[in-house]
């Protein structure tokens, strides 16, 4: 799957995976890169590195759901929290592991972070 064709990506998860991968994404696609999900705001931050925290029913609606990738950096909990963004009407849903080499979803992988640094 290739990411560069969405308009919108959103980390879903707000802890130490997450602000790596804010970090990560935000040096080589910032433009694409929309916010933080999570499930409850509550004991998490209003921002990451100056991109909102919200919870993920806050941006169902105010989000092109088809031009929108929602990545989850929460491993541990991926099953659990892609049936929650599916519950919110976003599909196009990726589990990235924790060295953010390859993106996973149902036996799919692909090397995405390599291709958007060599686009850069």
């Amino acid at each position: 799957m290739d990411l560069g064709h969405y308009q919108h990506l959103l980390v879903y998860g707000a802890g130490v995976m997450g602000r790596r991968m804010v970090q990560e994404l935000d040096c080589y696609c910032a433009d694409k890169l929309s916010g933080i999900a999570v499930t409850d705001m509550r004991g998490n931050p209003e921002e990451i590195s100056s991109y909102p925290v919200k919870s993920i029913s806050s941006y169902n609606g105010s989000l092109s759901q088809d031009n929108t990738a929602v990545l989850i950096s929460v491993t541990r909990a991926a099953v659990e929290i892609a049936e929650t963004v599916q519950k919110n009407g976003f599909s196009h849903i990726f589990v990235l592991d924790p060295g953010f080499e390859n993106i996973l979803l149902e036996n799919y992988l692909v090397t995405e972070l390599d291709r958007l640094r060599k686009e850069v």
